[in-house]
């Protein structure tokens, strides 16, 4: 499991340039500049934290590029997967579920308030092409019982979270990697357990169809 951050940029030569840090590319200084030298073409150059950030975050975006048709995103927070979803040209719609309000509408875009813990009252009246979700399940105490009434819906899934249970925004200490893979494959048997190297402690689980 990955236990830095991913820093870095696109070289003008088109190749990634990625660093490691244990700093977080949102809590650097704005003044933050890093000296980098593309692996490819050998050029030096320097990166700002816009640059950086911006980097970071079309790398986790890119993980659900693969989602399309009617996609259910739980625990949608302020959007940031939502709004890269809606301008997937092969995503219909998202139906979004929060415990709060999302600040913004779109054609495309059903917003559901609801607190995921109250599962018994999820109401899910059509089935989705796709299940996304970015770090929700280390908040959830009933993530079995929740993950046993969505699953069921979805044809495919892209869940991307982190666990760490020293972490004091872990509530969930029990829902390990594996553990989440072992309630996931009670309805996909083909569900992969992987790490990408972007944040610390994160996990993808998604399934063979969409990968």
């Amino acid at each position: 499991m990955n236990k830095k951050n991913l820093f870095g940029t696109t070289c003008k030569c088109g190749k990634k340039i990625k660093i490691y840090l244990d700093n977080h590319p949102y809590g650097v200084d704005d003044s933050f500049v890093l000296d980098v030298v593309c692996p490819k073409c050998k050029k030096e150059q320097k990166i700002s934290k816009s640059e950086i950030v911006s980097f970071y975050e079309n790398e986790i975006r890119g993980l659900f590029d693969n989602a399309f048709g009617n996609v259910l995103e739980i625990g949608c927070g302020g959007g940031f997967i939502t709004r890269h979803l809606l301008k997937n040209k092969n995503v219909k719609s998202i139906t979004a579920i929060d415990v709060d309000d999302i600040s913004f509408s779109h054609p495309k875009l059903k917003f559901i308030k609801q607190d995921l813990e109250d599962y018994k009252n999820i109401k899910l009246t059509q089935k989705y092409d796709f299940l996304v979700c970015k770090d929700v399940f280390m908040y959830l105490m009933n993530l079995e019982e929740i993950l046993d009434k969505i699953l069921p819906k979805c044809k495919n899934i892209i869940l991307l979270n982190w666990y760490n249970k020293e972490h004091k925004n872990c509530k969930n200490k029990n829902a390990t990697p594996l553990k989440v893979k072992h309630i996931i494959e009670k309805h996909f048997k083909t569900a992969k357990l992987t790490y990408p190297k972007i944040y610390k402690w994160n996990y993808l689980i998604t399934n063979e169809a969409n990968i």
